[in-house]
């Protein structure tokens, strides 16, 4: 998968995990992030047939196995394309830890389930949202505001 590079190097391993790793971000890095630049070269990959623009977000290699041992159906993931976007993508933050990776395949889980022109335009559409305002689209509320329908609890639900 090709990316800009917005983070520096180190020598000791680093973690996969987006929360421990802020420090390593550049200031360059920060602006192309927020607006989500540093997935342009990605459309390289979708002209090559490697990637679509829609589907689960790959995970690196080196969790392959941490995730098919711990998170049941992990392997699901592996029956559509990878994605540019998606559904997950849209809907929740990064994910910090192996529960919240878990909760994060439930919504790739549903994309795949549910797969359709219709909810394609649809991410595309929220993703379209949070590249031109520089920040999350606004359904990351659903995950936060307890008065507003739980759209966590409709995933989890659909992939049960």
């Amino acid at each position: 998968m090709l990316k800009f590079r917005t983070m520096r190097q180190v020598e000791q391993e680093s973690s996969a995990w987006a929360g421990d790793n802020g420090y390593r971000i550049t200031h360059v890095g920060t602006w192309l992030r927020k607006f989500r630049l540093d997935e342009l070269p990605q459309f390289v990959n979708i002209l090559l047939g490697d990637m679509n623009l829609v589907g689960p977000r790959p995970h690196p290699a080196t969790n392959f196995h941490l995730f098919a041992a711990n998170i049941p159906q992990y392997e699901l993931r592996l029956a559509v394309r990878p994605g540019v976007t998606g559904w997950a993508q849209t809907r929740y933050l990064y994910a910090n830890n192996l529960e919240q990776e878990t909760e994060k395949f439930r919504y790739d889980l549903y994309y795949i389930k549910n797969m359709s022109t219709w909810l394609d335009l649809r991410i595309l559409f929220d993703t379209i949202k949070v590249v031109l305002l520089g920040h999350r689209s606004d359904v990351t509320l659903l995950l936060s505001d307890p008065t507003r329908e739980d759209q966590s609890s409709r995933v989890r639900d659909t992939a049960a």
